[in-house]
């Protein structure tokens, strides 16, 4: 519990930091209540606004402010679905990537989403179809940034976060670190253990998948590739 403010507050400060201050107290408080991992990311900032405030500085705070503000507008991950995230951009052999889609008008079984399209990228993998104009596709070793984003450091955290389009879903993939840099290029002939083809099309093999956040209501809640899968295989027992 904090039992004191999240920013500490001096006199003698700019007037506009002190009120973007109190605004930020009231988002972290909010925050904590929701159980939200953007709680985490406004503890990796707290340092440069403290930075921010001994000079003074109302541009250099609301930068960072404005960053902020944006995580806490985007992210609506829980704090336990965001600390496995943490854990991924931690992990020593792997590097972590998303995917942002949208998939339409989500159903549910048993609190699990499934959907075909959902389904197929859980069991056949993610086919990597570049952006609009690209012919990924069809190539034999596509670039993975035509379809995927890394999750690495500060900048990581800010591909999690930023809005594209109107996704409502984001995947979730790991890549060995033997296999990739930290660019997710390709090292040496690796690409052959990252895809699959499949008629004609180049798919992002199913064991690099490891689920989905589905944006429901302005809540973003993760289910893993077991899960997804588990409806499917229930239905198939029948």
């Amino acid at each position: 519990m904090r039992n004191k403010s999240f920013f500490q507050k001096k006199s003698s400060l700019d007037k506009r930091i002190v009120a973007l201050e109190i605004e930020l107290d009231e988002r972290v408080n909010k925050a904590v209540k929701d159980n939200r991992f953007c709680v985490y990311w406004f503890d990796i900032f707290k340092e440069q606004l403290e930075k921010c405030k001994r000079i003074n500085s109302y541009e250099d705070y609301l930068f960072f402010y404005n960053i902020m503000t944006t995580y806490d507008k985007n992210c609506k991950i829980s704090l336990e679905a965001g600390e496995m995230i943490n854990n991924l951009m931690k992990d020593p052999n792997y590097y972590g990537a998303i995917h942002r889609t949208y998939l339409g008008k989500m159903e549910y079984q048993n609190g699990i989403p499934s959907i075909p399209e959902l389904d197929s990228i859980m069991e056949d993998g993610l086919i990597n179809n570049g952006h609009g104009m690209s012919s990924a596709a069809f190539s034999d070793n596509p670039s993975l940034s035509l379809t995927t984003s890394p999750l690495i450091g500060i900048a990581g955290i800010g591909n999690f976060c930023s809005k594209y389009k109107e996704n409502n879903v984001i995947i979730l993939l790991k890549f060995p670190k033997d296999k990739v840099d930290d660019e997710l290029s390709f090292k040496g002939d690796s690409a052959k253990d990252i895809y699959d083809t499949k008629k004609g099309l180049c798919f992002i093999k199913p064991e690099y998948v490891m689920g989905a956040f589905i944006e429901e209501e302005d809540k973003q809640k993760y289910f893993t590739r077991e899960q997804i899968l588990s409806v499917k295989q229930n239905e198939n027992q029948i």
